[in-house]
């Protein structure tokens, strides 16, 4: 068989051993750089090896014909156009997304420490004063001991998290910033904003992806920020740092030292001219408090071999997976249609519940509450069911979902879920002309599936051409994890995975783990060219660990049935009726109404408030906000307005002075600026309310996405009597009978934490926020912490101190 033909360029230098490997699988093309790049090398390539520096840009790969592989070694693509590749159906390979493979290359991190030592011990002018043949310890005295010091670090990927572990062997108190991740380690705290982490820190690390919105992301403005006397280390990308106001902070004495291993356009031609002029240059040729290096953060001899190594034989598997795929579209003649089907795998054979699928769950089959999330997708277009039971297929044509039948041989112990997608769908195409492009896959046995989650994946993998498939994923404590396994029955042996133990005898010192929660999302083509689930490129959408039960056995079943009744998790049928066509993702504002003065207090905005003042608590939880479609603070004030413009994720909806004004308004006044909000529905969040959290408005967004309910507003439960001033009492009882709260009916009492209303009907019935028919509102309990609503002097000082309290409590538990 013909060898696939590679271009290679010596200017990569791979290791020897590498070249070797090269030249046993491919045909190879060798050229000095893609400067020299012929049409007719272009022409014969299957695959084409890219050199950093050099952009792959749509005109070359339209010369590449047979082209059917980018790759590169590198974490990034800068220099590829990875959207032209894809959609002329090219892979791209890289070593982004391997993080397996990327947590055993370690020498960027190692470099930053590097650096780090050799700025706060002065080991670059003692090792010159030495040179000069003087021996004196005394003028390069470091400033502090780094465990006496603070390391701030910007972004907690995978080399953020192995330069903070660094940090903490090193026992300095740890920060970072990182708004795409969450992490849950006591020695690691996570400030709220870049500015935040800079000025805490005294050594800040940057170690985040270039992107559009990261480009030039430390900038005069926020060198402004920076501690006095800081020190700055950037081993990531040149083009995240503005260098001449690197060069003024170092000059006006902000930065008391800086390293930086990546500099701004070293790949673009000219760079070397340019860089010999280079004002940073200039000043680390003259200043020891600026250490300057080649981009050297990844170059160690066994590094460059091992992902050589890595990237050439993912390329040998990739291209396998392209040749299978070529083949069985070949083969089959099929089209991939542009559905999404959802399959419901459903034996009715277990060993722990008998007809596990079908047992009564508070009241309903279990496998219903996966075909409501199914039928409640904005997404799926087909519902299919793969059992061969007969009781599970009556009840899934009773409730409108498709039957195929499964073989015998696919529904005993040993037969895997691979396998009864991969036969259900190779049958499913002998009968029909296309194929769903992304297949669903729910598990029956999984009664918390949210149609938002299914909904995300699908948009996850839509959006990522070179992904295979979308897990839901949960985190699992340690003891949870196999590590944890003490025997194998009937064979007596002890402690499995004994060698991993080993490495991990503590606990508190294991990696965190995840799991499958309830939820694949893979496309068709994965299963008919190598009947894999999830392909060569798998993505994670991480999911809460309760929404990712599985009901295995009768505890299990206890356990999900609780969780329904106390309305920790509500399963969409039971969310609300639903109406036929189901629109899961409403479009929905948040919106924070405030004015400065309050008829109460003197003010009430922006008074000292716990350390902080109310309208900081309300923007701050406001622009947390995102999975809303747009984030508002209506106010009237400038002030109130100049403090909102800081935050550009939040819009100011402009607010007329006559409705901030004291005294009591009719809504249609008070509300007027309602009718600007682009969306249906309005989501209110109380600028008072400083005890609510974002979860319990995630809750609330995710309770609102499955219902159909014309209007929803936060609740306390309460068993308390209410009185009229004249000793009325307001309830339907005599208090005088029942004077023990304990013997009375649970109530709910409205809180004015956050309601959600429809806009057009607000505006129709002139300021109306709900008709007070059953269920309108939809009544959402919080806690009565989060219903607290400062309004008076009382509150504002107690809430003030219980506030203070609490933030406090939640920091010392994070240390502890």
């Amino acid at each position: 068989m013909q060898k696939p033909t590679l271009l290679y360029y010596t200017i990569l230098q791979y290791q020897l051993e590498n070249l070797e490997l090269l030249h046993s699988k491919f045909n190879v093309i060798e050229l000095s750089s893609p400067d020299q790049d012929t049409p007719q090398a272009l022409a014969q390539a299957d695959v084409i090896l890219v050199p950093l520096g050099y952009y792959l840009n749509p005109e070359k790969i339209d010369k590449a014909k047979k082209l059917k592989i980018i790759a590169s070694n590198t974490t990034g693509h800068p220099h590829i156009d990875v959207d032209y590749a894809r959609s002329k159906g090219i892979e791209v390979v890289t070593l982004k997304d391997h993080r397996d493979f990327l947590s055993t290359i370690t020498p960027t991190a190692e470099l930053t420490w590097a650096l780090i030592i050799m700025l706060t011990r002065n080991t670059l002018s003692a090792y010159k004063d030495v040179l000069k043949g003087n021996w004196n310890r005394r003028p390069f005295g470091g400033t502090k001991m780094l465990s006496r010091m603070s390391l701030g670090i910007a972004g907690l990927g995978r080399l953020g998290s192995m330069v903070a572990s660094y940090g903490k062997s090193f026992g300095m108190k740890v920060k970072f910033y990182d708004p795409h991740v969450t992490r849950d380690d006591p020695e690691i705290e996570q400030v709220e904003s870049l500015e935040e982490l800079v000025s805490v820190s005294d050594i800040v690390s940057i170690h985040i992806p270039h992107q559009p919105d990261t480009d030039n992301l430390f900038n005069r403005e926020l060198f402004k920020h920076f501690k006095k006397g800081a020190y700055f280390i950037n081993t990531s990308r040149g083009e995240l740092l503005n260098h001449e106001a690197l060069l003024e902070a170092l000059e006006n004495k902000t930065l008391a030292g800086a390293a930086i291993d990546v500099f701004e356009n070293e790949f673009s031609s000219g760079f070397q001219e340019n860089f010999r002029n280079h004002p940073l240059l200039r000043y680390a040729q003259n200043h020891d408090n600026l250490i300057v290096t080649p981009h050297i953060g990844g170059s160690t001899i066994d590094a460059w071999k091992a992902t050589e190594e890595f990237i050439i034989r993912k390329i040998i598997d990739v291209l396998k997976e392209v040749d299978t795929a070529e083949s069985v579209r070949i083969q089959v003649k099929e089209k991939f249609n542009n559905q999404v089907w959802a399959i419901i795998p459903a034996r009715g054979g277990s060993k722990t519940i008998p007809l596990k699928n079908i047992v009564s769950l508070n009241g309903r089959p279990l496998i219903d509450y996966v075909i409501e999330a199914a039928k409640a997708s904005s997404c799926i277009s087909r519902i299919i069911c793969s059992t061969e039971n007969a009781q599970i297929a009556t009840l899934c044509k009773q409730r409108g979902i498709e039957v195929q039948e499964r073989p015998f041989e696919l529904a005993q112990d040993n037969a895997s879920t691979k396998d009864v997608i991969a036969d259900l769908i190779k049958r499913l195409m002998q009968k029909e002309k296309s194929i769903a492009d992304i297949l669903v896959l729910l598990e029956p046995t999984s009664p918390f599936v949210l149609p938002s989650h299914i909904d995300e994946c699908v948009r996850m993998l839509q959006g990522n051409p070179g992904a295979d498939s979308v897990q839901a994923i949960t985190s699992i404590p340690p003891n949870h994890h196999a590590y944890n396994q003490r025997y194998i029955r009937d064979k007596e042996v002890h402690f499995q995975f004994e060698d991993e133990r080993i490495k991990f005898f503590n606990k508190q010192l294991k990696p965190e783990f995840y799991v499958h929660g309830n939820l694949r999302v893979f496309k068709a083509k994965a299963i008919l060219t190598r009947e894999d689930l999830y392909g060569s490129r798998s993505l994670p959408y991480f999911i809460p660990r309760i929404y990712a039960m599985d009901v295995d056995g009768p505890e299990d079943l206890k356990v999900a049935d609780a969780l329904l009744k106390s309305g920790v998790v509500q399963a969409p049928y039971i969310m609300g009726k639903r109406s036929k066509k189901v629109r899961l993702q409403k479009k929905i504002s948040a919106v924070i109404n405030a004015r400065l003065e309050s008829s109460r207090v003197s003010r009430k905005m922006v008074r000292p408030f716990a350390g902080t003042t109310l309208i900081e608590i309300a923007l701050e939880k406001l622009n947390s906000l995102n999975f809303f479609d747009h984030r508002f603070f209506a106010v009237a004030e400038d002030e109130l307005k100049q403090r909102a413009a800081q935050y550009e994720n939040i819009e100011v909806l402009e607010r007329k002075p006559t409705a901030v004004a004291p005294g009591p308004h009719p809504p249609t006044v008070t509300f007027e600026h309602y009718m600007r909000i682009p969306t249906e529905y309005i989501f209110v969040i109380n600028a008072c309310s400083a005890f609510l959290s974002v979860e319990t408005i995630r809750k609330a967004y995710d309770i609102f996405q499955v219902t159909d309910y014309p209007s929803y507003i936060s609740v306390i439960p309460t068993r308390d009597w209410i009185f009229t001033p004249n000793g009325v009492a307001l309830t339907h009882r005599d208090p005088y009978i029942l004077q023990n709260t304990s013997d009375t009916e649970i109530f709910y009492k409205v809180s004015h934490s956050f309601y959600i209303v429809n806009r057009d009907n607000f505006i129709k019935t002139n300021g109306i926020l709900w008709s007070l028919i059953p269920n309108d509102p939809y009544l959402i309990p919080i806690t009565p912490q989060e219903a607290y609503d400062v309004d008076t002097e009382a509150q504002f000082e107690l809430y003030s101190s219980l506030y203070e309290s609490k933030m406090r409590t939640i920091e010392e538990i994070s240390k502890s």
